[in-house]
């Protein structure tokens, strides 16, 4: 019972993570220099809002009851290219944090979902650097 009170937490966690990051994108495309970076940022806000729904359900598969979503504050976004470095670092740690959680999961359902998450941050990991690279260009 411990340990599922502590993945119900991390995944409590994890939800208001990934809203918090769709909304950090979301703001970024705002500011985009060109039309490649709006839609490559449009599609990561709209991955990371997918994956907080998707932790929404396996949050509704655990406890029995829907997620209550707090009031989240939108992020403060630096400068372009700041965000797309923090960014980046973020998308990798994001990357090994859900790599960790498909290991030490038993359930097929939490395993599926985590090994989903993880690949698609991976994915965001490696088209930011094409936004940097588009960004020197300009």
């Amino acid at each position: 019972m411990v340990n599922n009170i502590k993945l119900i937490n991390m995944i409590q966690k994890f939800i208001i993570e990934e809203s918090t990051d769709s909304l950090f994108y979301k703001k970024l495309s705002e500011n985009a220099p060109n039309d490649l970076a709006k839609e490559i940022l449009t599609g990561l806000s709209i991955d990371e809002e997918s994956h907080a729904e998707s932790l929404k359900k396996a949050y509704c598969y655990l406890t029995g009851s829907a997620f209550i979503m707090p009031a989240i504050m939108t992020p403060e976004v630096p400068s372009f290219e700041e965000a797309l470095m923090m960014s980046m670092q973020n998308e990798t740690k994001d990357y090994k944090k859900y790599g960790e959680q498909f290991i030490k999961s038993t359930d097929k359902y939490l395993n599926h979902l985590f090994f989903m998450i993880k690949t698609n941050e991976g994915q965001h990991a490696l088209r930011i650097p094409l936004l940097l690279e588009d960004l020197e260009a300009i």
